[in-house]
């Protein structure tokens, strides 16, 4: 990657990567990885300048140390609000287009040439990518299977995976502060209003895979409990902090 801080000098247009990350040195690594390959699958068709930007969120562990090994640019951000972060790393990229992912995610190898080729389009300024949840557990691949089925027919996405232009986003604020979670569908709503509003287009990009892994060991009772949480925040329920403890104090 540290060929791609020259080109970041040379150019105004490219792609920024974005990752939240709170105690990742565990995934992070395969992350970015996998982000590397996408981009040498994409330059084998066009050279376009990039960066990842990786948000460290007060990790406690290597996340830091990993991320700057591997090229990524680190910035360090103290608030824990996962749309704040988000913002965060959108604000201070370089790139007006923009892909966020997760620290525990990995892009398809072609994902990112499906993202710009989509975006060739100057008709769509925005999109969420096809995440997909790696488990060996029967119940969790289900669950998560009927969860997004929900949540996709409700806003349109699979998860909190977008590809999107910066000016856009930030034209409404970004990601929606006031959102502890669910901030992904609720970021999914304001862009397609914005996209309407403008005679243009949010859409799904189905062939721009991202898969994430399977990281808690929960009962079956406990990923249900969790489902109806999100889908309660989904629904604009007003819920107790101590219920999000599994997004905010994550025992990893």
């Amino acid at each position: 990657m540290e060929e791609n801080r020259e080109c970041i000098k040379l150019s105004s247009a490219g792609i920024s990567i974005v990752i939240p990350a709170y105690n990742e040195e565990n995934f992070i690594g395969a992350t970015l990885d996998s982000i590397e390959n996408s981009i040498r699958f994409l330059h084998q068709q066009k050279n376009i300048p990039w960066e990842v930007v990786v948000v460290n969120n007060q990790s406690t562990d290597r996340t830091e140390e990993i991320s700057v090994a591997k090229g990524a640019r680190v910035l360090n951000f103290s608030k824990r609000n996962i749309s704040a972060v988000r913002n965060h790393g959108i604000r201070e990229a370089s790139y007006d287009l923009i892909i966020t992912i997760d620290a525990d995610c990995k892009l398809d190898q072609a994902a990112i040439a499906k993202i710009v080729e989509y975006f060739s389009n100057e008709k769509n300024i925005g999109a969420s990518l096809n995440l997909k949840l790696q488990s060996e557990s029967f119940y969790k691949r289900t669950i998560a299977s009927i969860l997004q089925f929900i949540v996709f027919n409700i806003s349109g996405i699979k998860g909190a995976v977008f590809a999107f232009k910066k000016h856009e986003a930030l034209s409404f604020g970004g990601f929606p502060e006031d959102k502890l979670i669910a901030e992904d569908s609720a970021f999914a709503f304001l862009f397609r209003r914005r996209a309407k509003e403008q005679g243009k287009k949010f859409g799904f990009i189905r062939s721009a895979e991202v898969s994430t892994i399977d990281r808690k060991d929960m009962s079956l009772f406990q990923v249900f409990g969790l489902s109806i949480v999100l889908l309660k925040a989904l629904f604009g329920f007003k819920l107790n902090e101590k219920n999000l403890s599994f997004w905010y104090k994550p025992d990893r």
